[in-house]
């Protein structure tokens, strides 16, 4: 299937993360004090010129106006105290979604962590949910959870999919594969949820990192 390159933007350490997924492109995002180039698969970062500088971590490289540095799967956008994660992803399929997709619980409490389940169907594509160390629920009975501990540190969770005993066998699938109701399911980038309910919460979802 055609795919549509997207590169995710994520707060990180913020009680209440400004999250935003942007197609290819040029696009200033004064949240950040940064301009992000995106052409389907490279990112280039460069300052706005908005006090203070803009780095790009973890080797610290200060930002410059007008002149954009290539942003490596392992970097960061450090301005005013506060650090975002670039990540580059494909949104699977050909169907239309919007220039900016934003986080669907952006309003959620608890530590944001490095995850993201993308929706790729229904009226939410392109849109997405970060897991936090609260429960996301993508639809009734089926919950999606960050485990840390000393083995997952915060910046490196392990995900769990959670999957209620009252729903129908079949009603909830990892890459195709049945989760059986009542049980749990560790998760990993790329894999593919899909999840049956009503007509609000049927649809499914990519785990982009994890």
């Amino acid at each position: 299937m055609p795919a549509q390159a997207r590169v995710f933007v994520l707060e990180q350490g913020a009680p209440h993360p400004r999250d935003v997924a942007l197609p290819p492109g040029r696009h200033e995002l004064r949240d950040c004090g940064v301009a992000v180039d995106f052409d389907g698969a490279r990112v280039t970062v460069s300052w706005l010129g908005f006090f203070p500088s803009a780095f790009l971590l973890p080797s610290p490289r200060q930002l410059q106006r007008g002149r954009g540095l290539p942003v490596e799967p392992s970097d960061r956008i450090a301005w005013a105290g506060r650090e975002w994660k670039v990540l580059p992803h494909d949104l699977p399929g050909d169907q239309g979604a919007p220039a900016r997709g934003t986080s669907l619980n952006e309003r959620e409490q608890g530590t944001p962590v490095q995850a993201v389940l993308l929706l790729t169907r229904g009226k939410d594509r392109g849109n997405f949910l970060r897991v936090r160390t609260s429960p996301t629920s993508l639809a009734p009975g089926v919950e999606v959870r960050a485990t840390l501990d000393d083995e997952h540190p915060a910046d490196r969770p392990a995900l769990v999919l959670h999957v209620s005993k009252d729903l129908a066998q079949g009603a909830v699938q990892v890459d195709d594969t049945p989760v059986p109701p009542g049980s749990e399911l560790p998760l990993t980038a790329e894999q593919r949820l899909t999840f049956a309910g009503d007509d609000d919460a049927t649809g499914s979802a990519v785990v982009v990192c994890g």
